[in-house]
């Protein structure tokens, strides 16, 4: 659940995992209680639940966040250039596949006008 895992920018993974282990004792608490037959404990659950809650609600509103700074944020146009040849041809190849990422880099510049192109990490292999 995404709105769950907001948190994890204030604490990292230690505190998602905090969260798991504080609902988990809470649970045992509450069983351990029922299967003894002694007094529910109302403590730990209520805090733990209090922390449940405030993290679906710090979640909840980082994500409506990033929403809203994705949509303002400026729009990017990229163009990508592949050559149509395999790994191994482009290796035993490698001067044929890089006159052909040459040769398509002008011509996407032309017909889709990208803010940037990006070749392939073995476009000079």
């Amino acid at each position: 659940m995404p709105v769950l895992l907001q948190i994890a920018e204030l604490g990292g993974p230690i505190l998602l995992s905090s969260l798991c282990l504080a609902v988990n004792g809470a649970i045992y608490e509450v069983v351990t209680a029922v299967r003894l037959r002694r007094p529910l404990p109302y403590r730990a659950p209520l805090a733990v639940l209090g922390c449940v809650v405030a993290t679906v609600v710090y979640g909840a509103v980082r994500i409506a966040q990033m929403d809203a700074a994705v949509e303002e944020a400026p729009q990017v146009r990229v163009g990508l250039v592949q050559t149509n040849m395999g790994i191994f041809a482009k290796r035993a190849e490698a001067r044929e596949g890089h006159l052909r990422h040459l040769a398509q880099t002008p011509e996407l510049e032309r017909t889709a006008r990208p803010d940037l192109i990006i070749w392939p990490e073995t476009a000079l292999a």
